[in-house]
């Protein structure tokens, strides 16, 4: 396959940028110092060398002229963002090119293209990257969750699993998995809807992927979704402070196997109730917003106030 090594080295550069105390990858970069530190505190290196480069441009005219080199390597474009390209109108001093010269310009640009997805392995990649731009775009999602999901897909596919099944679905899925594992609050109905593909088959490759990668993810947290779920239906920040204390006093008690997404909208209907009428938003709303029914809504709001002994008129 083309630019395996750089693939390799790429995969080991994304996954030792992290904090090895606490495993975040937001690292911050102090140019001034020349060190690079986590959000615990923890410097990582206190003697980097500046990627800047040696000259200086005031506007954005001199910088494209001052460039040498092209785009950043990449593991969302399907030959990382190394392909060749030039003009067919114009020569190398930006003078027109003659209509005949401009054809074959134009057939030998053609050709390119042609000659850089020969292998089966290239053509499934630059339709897979292509899926996965559009499925990003719609939820949204930050570039290094892309680039998680990209390299996710590109062992999947080192690994044989994506053949006879639907790159697609693989994709969703592979992008389900980048979103657990950065902790996005991205539930597996937003990315199916986002894929526009058969649900369950998309949560079986999500197990597939899971197993024979061998990666353990911890259980989903509420906490992430009340913020969501608040900004969705614009509940005042008292109310989600009052949500995330209830969630911290029902941590002691057993919620696993219970849906996040559920759990955040009783917390907020249950913090809304505290708070008054005038802030109390109806289950039916909550539910929407959550991605669940009422009556789920309705059955949390009952355990919850069952575990914090809270009564309510």
């Amino acid at each position: 396959m083309k630019h395996d090594h750089l693939y390799l080295l790429y995969e080991d550069r994304f996954y030792k940028d992290r904090c090895p105390e606490c495993g975040n990858r937001e690292l911050i970069t102090d140019p001034k110092n020349g060190e690079i530190i986590c959000k615990c505190g923890l410097v990582l290196k206190d003697k980097i060398i500046t990627q800047n480069p040696e000259w200086r441009a005031y506007t954005h005219e001199e910088q494209r002229q001052r460039e040498r080199v092209g785009l950043p390597i990449t593991l969302t474009m399907h030959d990382m963002g190394l392909q060749t390209t030039f003009h067919t109108d114009r020569d190398k001093y930006g003078k027109i090119l003659p209509k005949n010269t401009r054809a074959r310009m134009m057939r030998l640009k053609r050709w390119q293209k042609i000659s850089n997805i020969e292998k089966a392995r290239d053509q499934n990649l630059k339709r897979a990257m292509g899926e996965l731009k559009r499925i990003s775009g719609r939820l949204n999602l930050p570039l290094h969750v892309k680039q998680e999901a990209a390299l996710i897909y590109r062992k999947v596919l080192k690994m044989g699993m994506v053949r006879g099944r639907s790159i697609t679905d693989m994709v969703a899925a592979s992008t389900h998995l980048a979103c657990r594992i950065n902790c996005m609050s991205r539930r597996l109905s937003e990315v199916v809807t986002a894929s526009g593909r058969d649900r369950r088959r998309i949560a079986k490759y999500y197990r597939k992927i899971m197993i024979n990668l061998n990666m353990k993810l911890p259980p989903d947290e509420p906490a992430k979704y009340i913020a969501k779920i608040a900004n969705m239906i614009k509940i005042d920040p008292k109310i989600q402070n009052r949500a995330m204390e209830l969630l911290h006093k029902a941590k002691g008690y057993s919620l696993l196997g219970k849906t996040p997404s559920g759990l955040a909208a009783a917390l907020l209907y249950i913090a809304g109730i505290e708070n008054g009428n005038r802030q109390k938003k109806t289950q039916m709303e909550l539910a929407q917003c959550a991605g669940v029914t009422k009556v789920t809504v309705r059955h949390r709001v009952r355990g919850l106030m069952k575990v914090l002994k809270l009564k309510f008129n």
